[in-house]
C-alpha cells in the first residue's frame, strides 16, 4: 500500500499517477489545505478564475472516480515496524510507502513571548519532549482533537496539567525559561513546560515526531524526492522551490515516477 498525506494538487497528482499505473494506492487528508483558503485561483492551466475550494473539490473527485480510497484524518506520527504505521485521530494505517504532501510549513507564531522561548520551555510534541516535564506545572495551549490526543498523552507524565486556548492567553513570561502565562483577564498562571498545539498538526511537528528532517526551506529531501527515511517522499509546498499549484502538481508526478519506477 501506497499512502498519500495531504489532498492538495500535489497529493492528488501523485495518487492518479500511481493509480494509473495499477499501484494500490490510498489518500488521508484532513480537508483543511490552504487551497481551500484561496478566495480564487487565476493562474492555473485550463480553469480560468476558480474559486479555492473548488479548485481542491475538482481534485477529490479526480481521485475518487478511479476508486481511489479518500480517508478523512489528521495523522500526527508516523513510525516504522516492518511497515508504516500511520497515527490518526480516529485510527492507524498500515503502509509500505508514504508520500507527504501536506502543504508548506507553518513557521509563524500567535502568541506573544511564544518565539523567545522555544526551546525553552516551549514544546510543539508530547511525545518528543513530555519525558522533560515529568510530575512538573505543565499547560497545553489549543484545542480540537490534536490538542486533545497531546492532553491525554501528556496526562501519563503528570497530573498537574491546565488547558488553555489562545484567545485565554496575553503573554508567555520567563528569564532563561518558561515561568508564568499572563491570561487576559490580568492573572498569571505558573508553569514549567507549554505545549503549543494548534487546531491541526502542523506539518514540522508531524516530521519532528517522525524523525524526518526539515530546515528552514521545508522538508529535506534527495534528488529522487526521497526523503532522510527510505521509502517516505515529500512534494508540493512542503519540500524547497516556489509555491504554485503547477509546480506541485509536477512534483507529485514525478515522485509518482519514481515510486513506479522502483517496484
Amino acid at each position: 500500500m501506497i499512502t498519500i498525506i495531504g489532498a492538495g494538487p500535489a497529493g492528488i497528482s501523485c495518487a492518479l499517477y500511481l493509480k494509473r499505473a495499477n499501484k494500490n494506492v490510498q489518500v488521508i487528508t484532513n480537508d483543511k489545505s490552504a487551497l481551500c483558503k484561496a478566495k480564487y485561483i487565476e493562474n492555473y492551466y485550463g480553469t480560468g478564475k476558480i474559486i479555492g475550494k473548488e479548485l481542491y473539490n475538482n481534485g477529490i473527485k479526480s481521485i475518487q472516480e478511479l476508486d481511489i480510497p479518500v480517508i478523512k484524518d489528521e495523522i500526527i506520527n508516523i513510525q516504522y515496524n516492518d511497515s508504516f504505521i500511520l497515527e490518526g485521530i480516529n485510527n492507524n494505517y498500515n503502509s509500505d510507502i508514504v508520500v507527504l504532501a501536506l502543504g508548506k510549513i507553518n513557521n509563524r507564531t500567535y502568541i506573544k513571548g511564544e518565539e523567545k522561548f522555544i526551546g525553552k520551555g516551549i514544546s510543539y510534541c508530547a511525545t518528543c519532549d513530555g519525558f522533560f516535564f515529568k510530575d512538573k506545572k505543565i499547560a497545553v495551549i489549543g484545542n480540537g482533537e490534536y490538542a486533545n490526543k497531546e492532553y491525554e498523552y501528556l496526562k501519563n507524565i503528570s497530573s498537574n496539567i491546565i488547558r488553555l486556548n489562545n484567545d485565554d492567553i496575553n503573554e508567555i513570561i520567563g528569564t532563561d525559561k518558561v515561568t508564568h502565562i499572563n491570561l487576559k483577564n490580568n492573572t498569571n498562571v505558573e508553569v514549567d513546560g507549554i505545549f503549543i498545539c494548534d487546531d491541526t498538526i502542523d506539518a514540522n511537528v508531524l516530521c519532528l515526531k517522525s524523525g524526518i528532517l526539515t530546515n528552514k526551506d521545508g522538508v529535506v529531501i534527495d534528488e529522487n524526492y526521497q526523503t532522510n527515511i527510505d521509502n517516505i517522499y515529500s512534494c508540493g509546498d512542503l519540500i524547497p522551490g516556489i509555491k504554485q499549484i503547477s509546480k506541485a502538481v509536477n512534483d507529485g508526478m514525478l515522485v509518482a515516477n519514481i515510486i513506479i519506477s522502483r517496484r
